[in-house]
């Protein structure tokens, strides 16, 4: 994404981008109205889309 670094966040449950100025971006932390679980397995494709995993590990639904 422009030579910026791109990861996930398990503290957050959420996708992270890091500027150019050093601080992090929030990209996502819901899908359709729920938050995010424990995202990970991060890949960003030539295409700019970003493909994660987000396994349950145990959270429940009072997010």
């Amino acid at each position: 994404m422009e030579g910026r670094l791109v990861a996930y966040s398990s503290g957050l449950s959420a996708i992270i981008r890091r500027e150019y100025i050093g601080e992090w971006q929030v990209l996502v932390d819901h899908y359709q109205v729920k938050r995010l679980n424990s995202p990970n397995n991060l890949v960003v494709k030539s295409n700019r889309t970003i493909w994660f995993t987000d396994p349950p590990y145990d959270i429940t639904e009072s997010n």
